[in-house]
């Protein structure tokens, strides 16, 4: 009439649930090491978009002669080497038809290979002569 009451759990149960909860801790591992490695990289992407937005916005503002010579000696920020591994930072000016275009480029290390960041803009030309005022009558 009555039937055999269990208490507990028989070896192969426990096996087979050490091995689903051993397979999921893996895959959760895995997962967690891979987005903790893009959330880097795209830390590091960051860090670079605005070194190179900072030095651009410097370099716009200038013309002439103090454009070259600034373009020639450009060098990463204190700020960039201390967040970027071995940061190079590369610029040049070439003439379009919008005007004189600055290309950067900010290479850095990052494991397995070297990551690489460009940025264009233009420079601004001021005419520093202004044009003749024109008075109009009422």
């Amino acid at each position: 009439m009555s039937g055999k009451n269990r208490n507990g759990i028989s070896s192969l149960e426990f096996l087979v649930s050490f091995s689903v909860m051993a397979t999921v801790m893996t895959f959760a591992t895995s997962l967690t090491v891979h987005v903790s490695r893009v959330w880097r990289d795209i830390e590091l992407e960051r860090l670079a978009v605005c070194e190179l937005s900072n030095q651009l916005e410097v370099l716009t503002q200038l013309s002439g002669d103090a454009l070259v010579e600034s373009v020639k000696q450009i060098t990463p920020s204190d700020f960039c080497r201390r967040g970027l591994d071995d940061p190079r930072i590369s610029a040049g000016l070439e003439m379009d038809k919008l005007g004189q275009r600055i290309d950067l480029e900010l290479v850095f290390n990052r494991v397995p290979s070297e990551k690489s960041v460009r940025l264009s803009g233009w420079a601004i030309e001021t005419n520093l002569s202004s044009p003749a005022k024109t008075e109009v009558q009422p």
